[in-house]
């Protein structure tokens, strides 16, 4: 009698869900191919799972996998490991001093047609 058949495209995104109920054997493939054709680490594995960094490390350690501390992939490696597995770059947000818009709807009259002048 055979049992299940479990299957991971090697080159595709897999939702974490999908990673953690296949067996350890193909989990361990699966990071292993990406490790020897990416140089990225921990945090970029978590993108592509869709998980937090700490939910990736416990899962990865578990299946015996370690990554230095404080390793930064290559930027090239990293777009190029993003590109391929169709993740878009995030963008960290930026802080915008708007302190001027916001001062002139604050003292914005409309009968006049001009901004207030504060007291």
């Amino acid at each position: 009698m055979s049992g299940p058949v479990h299957k991971i495209d090697l080159g595709k995104p897999i939702a974490y869900a999908d990673f953690k109920a296949q067996p350890e054997t193909l989990q361990k493939e699966y990071v292993k191919n990406i490790l020897a054709n990416y140089k990225v680490g921990m945090s970029a594995i978590a993108e592509l799972l869709g998980v937090p960094v700490s939910t990736c490390t416990s899962r990865l350690h578990k299946l015996g996998f370690s990554f230095p501390r404080g390793f930064k992939p290559v930027r090239e490696d990293l777009e190029r490991f993003r590109e391929d597995f169709g993740l878009t770059e995030r963008v960290a947000p930026t802080k915008k001093n708007d302190f001027g818009e916001r001062a002139a709807l604050l003292y914005w009259n409309p009968r006049r047609g001009a901004a207030c002048k504060a007291a």
